[in-house]
């Protein structure tokens, strides 16, 4: 199996779990999706530090739905 494709595979298998934790799962994957294809596509290049600005992009994207998801909680 190619790098991308694992890669891809390790992603989805990601986003699944997401989906079982979060009410907004398919939303946060939508908005993360081109940071996510700029990610592989900085590994495919080796451009480390491309692909450090996506992940960091996506994490900030993770960090404000699972603080959402906690609040919402918290207030229920």
């Amino acid at each position: 199996m190619l790098k991308e494709e694992q890669i891809v595979l390790n992603l989805i298998k990601a986003l699944d779990k997401y989906a079982g934790m979060l009410k907004e799962a398919d939303a946060l994957w939508i908005t993360t999706i081109p940071y996510h294809r700029q990610l592989l596509e900085a590994i495919k290049r080796g451009d480390k530090q491309a692909a450090i600005d996506a992940y960091e992009k996506i994490y900030q994207i993770d960090i404000v739905a699972l603080n959402t998801a906690r609040s919402s909680e918290a207030s229920s």
